[in-house]
C-alpha cells in the first residue's frame, strides 16, 4: 500500500495539475531541448494482477518500460506468463537483473542485500549465478544491466559488475559509492510507490517539484513497485502516463535504447 505517500493526498484535479506543469515546462522559453524519460519497474518474478494492470497502462500509451527481474523468483513458466501480458514489439521492454535473492543481508544499518558485510566471493557468487539464471531464461532479451536491491550496494558489488559482464547500474540518483568507469548510468531520480512522508499534502508538493526538475535536467528515472499498488497507485500512474505521453519535448527509452541506441525505432 501507499502509506502516507503524496498519492493519499490526490484528488480529481492531479491530472490538471500535471498537465499545468508540463504546459509550463513545455513554454518556448523554457524549451532547452529534449528530455529522456524512462520508466523502472522493479520486483518483476511473480506476474500477479497488479503487474498486468501496469502493463497494460503502459500498453495503452504504447510506453516502453525497463522490467527488473529477481533471479530466483523467476522460473521459464513466469517468464512466459510475464512475457504474455507484453505486446509483440519488444523494442518496448528491458528485461535487466534485479538482485538475487532479493533478501537483506544485513544486521545492522538499512537494507542491502549486496552491502558491506558480505564478503568479495559472495557478492560475485550472487552476482555470476544471478546473471546466469537470467541469461538462461531470459535468453537474448536479456540486458546485463544490475539494479541492486534497494537502491543499494557496496564498493565490492561496483567494483565487480564490469568485470562480470555487466554493462550498466541503476540506483537512485546522487547514490553512493560512486559509479566505477565502465558502467552506464542509469539512475531513478523519482520514486512513485515506496515513499514515506508524515504529510501527504508537503508530499505532493515535493513529488510535483521532483518531476518538474527532471524534466528540466533533460533526464529523468521514475521508479516503481506494481506490488505496492493499489486503486489511487494506479490513477496516479495513469495521469502520468497520460500527460507525459503528451508532450513532444519528451523522447521515452529503455535501458538498451541508453546502452545500445538503435538505429530505428
Amino acid at each position: 500500500m501507499s502509506g502516507l505517500s503524496f498519492e493519499t493526498a490526490v484528488d480529481n484535479s492531479f491530472s490538471q495539475t500535471l498537465a499545468s506543469l508540463t504546459a509550463g515546462w513545455c513554454k518556448p522559453e523554457n524549451s532547452a531541448g529534449k528530455t529522456t524519460v524512462f520508466f523502472r519497474a522493479d520486483d518483476i518474478g511473480v506476474p500477479g494482477r497488479n503487474y498486468l494492470e501496469m502493463m497494460e497502462l503502459f500498453d495503452y500509451y504504447k510506453l516502453p518500460i525497463c522490467l527488473a527481474l529477481v533471479p530466483a523468483w523467476l522460473t521459464h513458466s513466469r517468464f512466459a506468463a510475464i512475457t504474455d501480458s507484453l505486446c509483440q514489439d519488444f523494442n518496448r521492454y528491458s528485461f535487466h537483473q534485479h538482485g538475487y535473492l532479493h533478501r537483506n543481508h544485513e544486521l545492522i544499518g538499512k537494507k542491502q542485500e549486496f552491502g558491506p558485510s558480505r564478503t568479495h566471493e559472495q557478492l560475485n557468487s550472487d552476482l555470476t549465478r544471478g546473471k546466469a539464471r537470467l541469461e538462461q531464461i531470459a535468453g537474448p532479451n536479456f540486458l546485463p544491466v544490475f539494479t541492486p536491491p534497494w537502491n543499494r550496494c557496496s564498493a565490492h558489488c561496483l567494483n565487480s559488475l564490469a568485470s562480470l559482464g555487466y554493462v550498466g547500474l541503476s540506483r537512485f540518483s546522487g547514490a553512493s559509492p560512486a559509479i566505477p568507469p565502465g558502467l552506464h548510468d542509469l539512475s531513478v531520480g523519482l520514486d512513485l510507490h515506496t515513499r514515506k512522508a508524515d504529510n501527504p499534502d508537503k508530499d505532493l508538493t515535493l513529488f510535483l517539484t521532483q518531476l518538474k526538475k527532471g524534466l528540466s535536467d533533460q533526464h529523468l528515472g521514475i521508479m516503481l513497485h506494481h506490488q505496492r499498488m493499489d486503486r489511487k497507485s494506479f490513477v496516479v500512474l495513469d495521469s502520468l502516463l497520460k500527460v507525459l505521453s503528451a508532450s513532444n519535448r519528451i523522447e521515452f527509452a529503455t535501458f538498451h535504447d541508453l546502452v545500445h541506441p538503435r538505429t530505428t525505432k
